[in-house]
């Protein structure tokens, strides 16, 4: 009996680390996605250095770039934003984040209040598995797992604990970088936009000339999902419990302006309701205001490029050292201030050097 069971004890012992390799080897790698590089670069930052923390979508994502606040005001920050959207992890996100950082300012675009289509991962499975396999806290990541099989009873969770059983058909598929143990920080990560998409590139499309005819419409306001609205109204309690401000933003979207100028309104009624400060950047005379055109600042028509990220990061530092009158110039600080102007200058070289490149390609 001591025999068989010495056995299972050795079976046990070798079949864990040959598990954890092939599932290793199995784990599908998000190559066009930065989410677990930037959580785990965010987890680098030194303890209190970090004043504004996004959270949202891919137009927050290419909205706000932290280094640039950092220079017009002084304002640090990082954006967690993401690709797609899902208002559940979105909380599991600012879950993540509390554990390393207490900003004074969390900013969130809000953008499932008034759609549920991604809420369940049945219907968008991909957000969901990008911010699972993109967290690296095991326990949050556990939590998030159980809230997914909690809210879509048909989930299977051993896929989720265990990916090697939702990728097993990636046998045909392996290349030299899956036996490669860090398997998701890629080595196109760039540290020093703070988790910013900050892309020099040039519109992609014809671009057409932003009018106030783009904000016209006679559509009727949406009504708030209260599915998703559960998931926010969790993260403003807890940002209320770590005295953090909230602050509710909507990105100069040009290529839904006319959806917003409607539901912002009721947007207005909800942040009013919760003590959110809401910042509308949707409106003609914000994108005049930042001198912003579709030809030069946008990448397509919902999503800023590097320079109209810019425009965009100065209005908000702007804005946002005006209503919150707390927050520190961190260019002051000699404990953080080297790192951030290194970071800035990286920032600088990256899209000037973009630009000379397009410059000669286009002569």
């Amino acid at each position: 009996m001591k025999r068989f069971w010495l056995k299972v004890i050795i079976f046990i012992l070798l079949f864990i680390p040959v598990f954890l390799y092939v599932q290793n080897v199995l784990h599908y790698r998000w190559p066009d996605d930065d989410t677990y590089a930037k959580s785990v670069d965010f987890t680098r930052q030194p303890a209190d250095s970090v004043d504004v923390v996004a959270f949202g979508t891919s137009e927050m994502y290419a909205a706000y770039t932290p280094v640039v606040t950092y220079e017009e005001k002084g304002i640090t920050g990082y954006n967690l934003a993401v690709e797609n959207r899902s208002a559940i992890t979105t909380y599991y996100q600012f879950q993540f984040m509390l554990k390393h950082q207490k900003p004074k300012i969390v900013i969130c675009d809000f953008a499932c209040l008034f759609d549920d289509e991604y809420a369940l991962p049945s219907v968008s499975e991909t957000i969901y598995r990008r911010i699972v396999d993109g967290t690296p806290d095991p326990a949050i990541r556990l939590k998030l797992i159980r809230e997914i099989c909690r809210v879509d009873p048909g989930q299977d969770p051993v896929s989720w604990l265990f990916p090697v059983f939702r990728y097993h058909s990636m046998w045909n598929e392996i290349t030299a970088d899956n036996f490669k143990w860090d398997k998701h920080e890629a080595i196109t990560f760039e540290p020093f936009k703070k988790g910013a998409e900050a892309m020099p590139v040039h519109f992609d499309g014809e671009p057409y000339e932003i009018t106030p005819a783009l904000w016209e419409t006679d559509r009727s306001p949406d009504e708030l999902k209260e599915f998703s609205m559960h998931y926010y109204d969790m993260m403003i309690a807890e940002c209320k419990e770590n005295g953090i401000a909230v602050v509710g933003l909507l990105t100069p979207k040009v290529s839904d302006a006319a959806v917003y100028q409607t539901n912002y309104p009721v947007m207005q009624s909800y942040f009013d309701s919760r003590g959110v400060t809401g910042l509308n950047y949707n409106t003609y005379e914000q994108i005049e205001r930042m001198g912003l055109s579709m030809e030069e600042d946008y990448m397509d028509a919902a999503h800023l490029n590097a320079r109209g990220s810019e425009k965009f990061s100065r209005a908000l530092a702007a804005d946002l050292k005006a209503i919150f009158h707390d927050l520190p110039d961190r260019r002051e600080d000699a404990r953080i201030s080297p790192s951030w102007d290194a970071d800035l200058k990286s920032y600088h070289d990256m899209v000037e050097g973009a630009e000379a490149e397009y410059d000669q390609e286009h002569r």
